[in-house]
């Protein structure tokens, strides 16, 4: 048998193609960063890091600091948020409009899985639910388990408009938060 060359080689893989197209097929499609393809692989891509490790990161890496929101929220949601981040700083309030973590809808969280759901979409918005799956056992009020995000498209990509969610069935909105923050 004679070795290899560079005329065989293309012989040899088209002869070998078949057998390694079905581990070709299952392997498995790139993780989506925020921002790529839908509102729901914007959404999914979170929540993936959220439930990575111990699932008891939560969500503030996406929105607590100031720096990481430009690319992630509206050009409205920005405004007020960077309107609130003010009037805390000349108020001397460490903790600001939103003390807890709206991407989990907890102070203490640990998510261990999430389905993620399109309940509406058009060509400029979409609101995607989430469930939440704490292994510490359902939340007392099974909506509270639910983060409604509301999406809106700004220059190509999708950005958080607002959270939503509830807490002992009584709604919670990120925006209103904002709004009610900012009240004289």
């Amino acid at each position: 048998d004679d070795p290899p060359t560079r005329r065989t080689v293309p012989t040899l893989l088209l002869a070998l193609l078949p057998a390694l197209a079905p581990g070709l097929a299952a392997a498995p499609a790139p993780t989506p960063k925020p921002g790529d393809g839908g509102p729901a692989a914007f959404v999914a891509a979170v929540y993936r890091v959220v439930v990575s490790g111990d699932g008891d990161q939560g969500g503030q890496f996406f929105w607590l600091e100031p720096e990481v929101r430009p690319g992630r929220f509206s050009s409205a949601l920005l405004d007020l948020w960077a309107k609130a981040d003010e009037l805390r700083d000349e108020n001397g309030d460490g903790v600001g409009a939103i003390d807890w973590d709206p991407v989990t809808a907890s102070q203490d969280p640990v998510v261990k899985s999430f389905t993620v759901k399109v309940e509406r979409q058009d060509a400029k918005s979409a609101t995607v639910a989430v469930t939440l799956v704490d292994p510490r056992g359902k939340r007392p009020v099974a909506s509270d388990s639910v983060v409604r995000w509301d999406l809106v498209k700004e220059a190509g990509a999708w950005k958080v408009d607002d959270f939503r969610g509830s807490v002992g069935g009584r709604p919670w909105s990120v925006r209103k938060s904002l709004e009610r923050y900012l009240e004289p």
